[in-house]
């Protein structure tokens, strides 16, 4: 039995994932989180086989969380969820980390399908997009997108930046993390530091420049 940890923001998605996922007798859900740090947490103090990963949640990129679970977790086999309208995700997801791709529309044999190859390590790309396997496997190393800083950032200053952003304080911050608040302070100065920002409003309107939140 595969345990799989879910994570959207979507009721409705979550609910519909989690039912496909708990019909297969070879995998269970064992837990559903709506943003990277509840995701981080359950895998920490819990054994996950799997991540499906609704890469258009609200918050932090989905793309930039898919990134940060591979590189925390390379274990871990990671299906992504999206939309056929977004035609550049299939191979960035590829790059980033995730051996399975499938629109959110797809018919539910589909979904059965990413399942098992994931399981066996394998990639599966949904048989309604443009993008082959070949293309796919022959894809070139992953190349960040934009220089804007946000790879100088430490593991925990990216898990730390879309919290800022969304608005929580430093104690909901750290309780979210488990780390003492003076270490969250600690974190945001550097994140300033690093990004030359200066206040709030500069981080929000930085990262919807870059790309790195979904509001």
């Amino acid at each position: 039995m595969k345990n799989v940890l879910v994570i959207a923001d979507s009721a409705i998605t979550s609910a519909g994932v989690s039912c496909l996922i708990d019909q297969q007798p070879e995998f269970q859900v064992v837990d559903q989180v709506t943003d990277g740090a509840a995701a981080f947490s359950v895998i920490e103090r819990t054994t996950v086989a799997m991540v499906m990963l609704d890469l258009t949640i609200r918050g932090e990129n989905g793309l930039l969380l898919l990134e940060r679970l591979h590189k925390q977790f390379p274990e871990i086999g990671i299906l992504t969820l999206s939309s056929l309208g977004e035609q550049s995700d299939p191979a960035d997801a590829v790059r980033k980390g995730a051996l399975a791709y499938l629109l959110n529309d797809s018919p539910a044999r589909e979904f059965h399908r990413a399942l098992t190859a994931v399981a066996k390590g394998r990639l599966y790309l949904d048989q309604n997009l443009l993008l082959n396997k070949r293309e796919a496997t022959q894809l070139d190393a992953y190349r960040p997108v934009t220089n804007c800083g946000y790879d100088t950032l430490s593991d925990r200053e990216r898990e730390v930046l879309p919290l800022i952003i969304l608005g929580h304080s430093n104690k909901q911050i750290g309780e979210r993390l488990c780390i003492s608040v003076k270490t969250v302070e600690a974190h945001k100065s550097s994140i300033m530091r690093k990004l030359s920002l200066d206040c709030h409003c500069d981080l929000i309107q930085y990262a919807m420049q870059h790309h790195l939140m979904t509001f």
